[in-house]
């Protein structure tokens, strides 16, 4: 459920920039939950319905529940995408901690793990787009800057 969290974690406060290259890295602890604020124990709730998001953004309560559908629609997909991409983790640690299988296995262990990775990856992606097609192209705007100012210009997904 961890990496479940830490995929989702990077919800809460993205950074709605031009598609490309992308982290998920997010704090890795046990103690780490979507709507954490990272670094700071004190909790805000996901973009969408925070109150000073919304109301600097513009996003009408309707828009807030669209979103937050999308958003749950897709989590009982993701864990269980998650639990795979542990599942496979922990068979490629267990092969590297052994030391008894070639090179050829542990190189065909990684492309499982790595096609969760992306599997998981490519969800976000997408679900993030379908997010943002709900707003008019000024309260994207909008998040962008609300963004950049709430990270202090630390983009935390699309660069």
């Amino acid at each position: 459920m961890i990496g479940v969290v830490v995929f989702f974690a990077v919800l809460w406060a993205p950074s709605p920039r031009a598609a490309g290259p992308q982290t998920t890295e997010a704090p890795k602890t046990q103690q780490s939950r979507p709507d954490q604020n990272r670094g700071n124990s004190q909790r805000r709730a996901p973009w969408w319905k925070d109150a000073e998001a919304m109301k600097e953004i513009g996003i009408s309560g309707d828009q807030s529940k669209k979103i937050d559908d999308l958003f749950h629609k897709g989590l009982p997909e993701a864990m269980a995408h998650d639990r795979e991409l542990k599942k496979q983790e922990a068979e490629l640690h267990r092969l590297i901690k052994e030391r008894t299988v070639g090179a050829d296995v542990i190189a065909v262990q990684v492309d499982r793990v790595e096609a969760q990775r992306t599997t998981l990856n490519k969800r976000r992606t997408v679900m993030l787009y379908q997010m943002y097609q709900l707003l008019s192209a000024d309260q994207y705007a909008k998040l962008v800057a609300f963004n950049e100012r709430r990270n202090n210009g630390r983009g935390n997904s699309f660069r």
